[in-house]
C-alpha cells in the first residue's frame, strides 16, 4: 500500500487559532492527526514535504514574504493568497476532493477561481457545512506517491452553505 493511502495527516492551512481548535478537535475524533502551516510559506514547503490525506486551506492565510518565490497567477490570488496553495496542491497531484478552500468572504471572484481549480469551497465560521465536506471528501481515495504530479481527481460539487 503506497504512502498516500496509509496516510491519517491533515495539513491545516490556517494562521487563526480559534478556528484551528475547532478543526483540530473534529478532526482527531476521526482518527486523523494534523500538521498545521500558519502562513503561505509553511504551505508550500509542508506539501512539497508531506503526502496528506486532505488539505484544508484558509484563503487568506499571510503571504510573509512568498511573492519572492511565488508568482501569484491572478489579481484575486493576490487577494487570497491561500488560493496560491490551492494551485500548489493540485499541481502536486491532488485531487479536487482533497483541497477544501475557505473564507469568510462570499466573493464571486475567489468562487470563480476555484471553479477553475475544481477545489471545494467552503463558507468560513459553517461548521456543519464543514465537517459534511470533510466526511465526503474522506471517501475519496488519497494520492499515492507515484500518482502525484498528475492525478487530477473527478469533480465535485462545492457546498456553499
Amino acid at each position: 500500500m503506497s504512502k498516500g493511502r496509509e496516510s491519517a495527516v491533515v495539513l491545516l492551512i490556517d494562521d487563526e487559532p480559534e478556528y484551528l481548535a475547532f478543526v483540530v478537535d473534529y478532526l482527531e475524533s476521526l482518527g486523523l492527526k494534523t500538521e498545521i502551516a500558519r502562513n503561505l510559506p509553511e504551505a508550500m514547503a509542508a506539501i512539497d514535504r508531506n503526502v496528506y490525506r486532505l488539505i484544508l486551506v484558509d484563503m487568506e492565510i499571510p503571504a510573509l514574504g512568498a511573492d519572492a518565490v511565488v508568482k501569484r497567477p491572478s489579481a484575486v490570488a493576490h487577494k487570497y493568497p491561500g488560493i496560491v496553495a490551492a494551485i500548489h496542491c493540485r499541481n502536486q497531484g491532488y485531487g479536487a476532493h482533497q483541497v477544501i478552500a475557505y473564507t469568510v468572504h462570499d466573493d464571486d471572484a475567489a468562487d470563480a477561481e476555484l471553479r477553475k481549480l475544481n477545489c471545494r469551497y467552503v463558507l468560513k465560521g459553517r461548521p456543519e457545512a464543514l465537517k459534511r465536506v470533510i466526511q465526503s471528501s474522506l471517501g475519496s481515495k488519497p494520492p499515492s506517491e507515484a500518482g502525484k504530479g498528475g492525478h487530477r481527481g473527478t469533480p465535485k460539487s462545492r457546498p456553499r452553505s
